[in-house]
């Protein structure tokens, strides 16, 4: 039987419900608790309506208009020289985080059609990351885009690709980034623990069970590894934490993970469409 799409917004949601717990027991943070779990909400709405969207179908919709979202941050004032959110009343949207899920989704399905659309998409998004500059997102991207371009290319076209994104993450690395953690956001399994072992015990499992999430929303439409990138942009967003003050995706407090990662799973549970191009 296979597993359905409503599993996995719930291994989604599972490590929001742990950190809004955290944050209120621990922090008293009602406020960020209630719009932690309406994160949750809208996501699951606006996921249910990209189950009836066939992005690979659409010119600029995959890939265009999300570049230039996220590209437009540069435009906006940002935070000691940091330009990755936009302002919306007293709430701060992270753009990369919010749509970067999108344009994983959408090179993953159009990796067969288009392999080198798909490639430079990802490419451009990290160019933007560089610009930023957000090395959490863009390990997150370039996890993603190493293992698609391991399973569309061959030979010497794959080796260069692979080394053409390490590069590009090494100069995003390289780039200053002066913004220290912010409580309950880039600390949050710290916290967790800090707040009971038990307590960081459930947030490290619920994290493992986000991660698996892009694989369970494929599946339940037949296909087998159709996550499978998106599930590495998971871990590349986790690994980043271990070594940067970046953000715990949907464990710690930032609706845009949330939201952004439910919209993508939702476009993973849209049955892929045949392959009529060989692979490059």
């Amino acid at each position: 039987m296979r597993p359905s799409w409503t599993l996995s917004l719930a291994l989604l949601a599972a490590p929001c419900a742990v950190g809004a717990a955290v944050m209120n027991l621990a922090l008293g943070e009602r406020i960020r608790v209630a719009m932690q779990l309406g994160a949750v909400g809208l996501g699951a709405l606006l996921s249910s309506v990209a189950r009836r969207t066939r992005i690979e179908t659409h010119p600029a919709l995959p890939f265009v208009l999300p570049l230039l979202f996220v590209a437009g941050t540069r435009a906006v004032s940002g935070i000691d020289g940091v330009h990755r959110w936009y302002g919306l009343g007293p709430v701060r949207l992270h753009a990369s985080a919010l749509v970067a899920p999108w344009i994983v989704v959408a090179a993953t399905r159009r990796a067969e059609t288009d392999p080198r659309g798909s490639q430079a998409a990802l490419v451009a998004l990290n160019v933007v990351h560089l610009a930023q500059p957000d090395a959490g997102q863009a390990t997150a991207v370039t996890a993603a885009a190493m293992l698609l371009a391991a399973r569309t290319w061959g030979g010497l076209a794959r080796m260069g690709l692979m080394l053409s994104h390490l590069a590009l993450l090494a100069a995003v690395w390289t780039r200053r980034d002066p913004l220290g953690p912010v409580a309950f956001v880039e600390d949050a399994v710290a916290r967790a623990f800090a707040f009971h072992p038990v307590a960081g015990v459930l947030a490290l499992a619920s994290l493992g069970g986000a991660v698996f999430a892009p694989r369970v929303a494929a599946a339940s439409v037949g296909d087998r590894h159709g996550g499978d990138p998106l599930a590495a942009y998971v871990l590349g967003a986790l690994a980043a934490t271990v070594v940067g003050a970046f953000p715990v995706p949907c464990l710690g407090f930032g609706m845009s993970p949330i939201v952004g990662m439910a919209v993508a799973l939702g476009a993973l549970a849209v049955p892929p469409p045949p392959v009529t191009a060989s692979r490059a």
